[in-house]
């Protein structure tokens, strides 16, 4: 569940100058996140930057128009009062299909920027891996599941509230409910980071064989579930079913002010995102430099 709700970010920045600043930032904040896990040559610096403006150029090519038309799908069964689990579920698939296919256009500049890191680079990023784990872990055992199930409630409320407005008592009550039916993490999502962290490292011992190594990131990036054990794939089920019964709870309840709030609060972000898309995006040509077919990998 947690996977698809990052491609809402986007959608819950603080309004379309958010979403512009993000995207005209992005060559600087990537490096600098990075940075904090391995520091990169200038080589590598330039190539980030290279791959990210090509990221870039797709996605507002090609995505931002898809993001608008499934806001306004979403608002069309608001207003219309058609919010079933059956439709929320649908809306839901699309959003994990927008992730998935980022991941997939991400994939290979992601291993092209792999493929450059010597061992001592690949220590290091592990390394810094394996402190934020012991650092996650130890903050996920801090809350009883009391807390976490009263935390989770908090969240929920908040982003219900930023687009349906004020909730009234019995959408507080479902929201609560809610919350008590989640099955608590009691170190599931800590075993998938792992699990996930150390299907990376085996792609990375074996770098020497590029072609296999680009096909293991794009299934790593894009299919991450493949890695999960399997404790965490019933818990992220069984979340992600509770939540989306949630979501047709709540969108059967609003009233119609409520349901107006969130036409508002859709349409002003559908033309934002209309505003920033680009047309005419095309592939960038094999033969162009710094295309994947054109890029030596650096040995490790």
């Amino acid at each position: 569940m947690k996977r698809a709700w990052l491609i809402l970010l986007l959608v819950l920045l603080p309004g379309c100058s958010g979403t512009k600043m993000f995207y005209d930032q992005l060559d600087r904040l990537a490096p600098q996140y990075l940075e904090k896990y391995v520091p990169l040559t200038t080589e590598q610096e330039i190539l980030l930057t290279r791959e990210i403006a090509e990221l870039r150029r797709w996605h507002c090519g090609t995505q931002l128009a898809a993001y608008a038309g499934w806001l306004r799908a979403v608002s069309a069964d608001v207003q219309a009062g058609d919010v079933t689990y059956a439709g929320v579920e649908r809306h839901y698939a699309g959003l994990q299909g927008f992730w998935k296919e980022l991941m997939r256009q991400m994939s290979p500049g992601a291993a092209e920027l792999l493929l450059t890191m010597s061992d001592a680079q690949v220590d290091q990023l592990f390394r810094r891996l394996e402190q934020d784990n012991d650092k996650l872990e130890a903050e996920r055992r801090k809350p009883s599941v009391a807390g976490q199930r009263r935390k989770s409630a908090e969240m929920m409320e908040r982003q219900l509230t930023r687009w349906v407005g004020v909730l009234s008592p019995s959408q507080r009550e479902a929201v609560a409910a809610w919350s008590a039916r989640l099955a608590p993490d009691q170190g599931e999502s800590g075993a998938a980071r792992r699990s996930w962290q150390a299907q990376l490292r085996r792609l990375l011992q074996q770098r020497a064989d590029t072609r296999a190594f680009r096909a293991g990131v794009r299934t790593l990036l894009a299919q991450p579930e493949q890695y999960w054990p399997p404790g965490y794939r019933r818990v992220s089920a069984a979340n992600r079913e509770q939540t989306l019964r949630l979501f047709a709870d709540i969108g059967a309840s609003l009233t119609p002010e409520q349901r107006e709030y969130f036409a508002r609060r859709a349409a002003s972000w559908a033309r934002d995102f209309d505003q920033i898309a680009c047309g005419g995006y095309a592939p960038r040509p094999a033969h162009e430099p710094g295309a994947p077919s054109q890029r030596p990998a650096v040995a490790p």
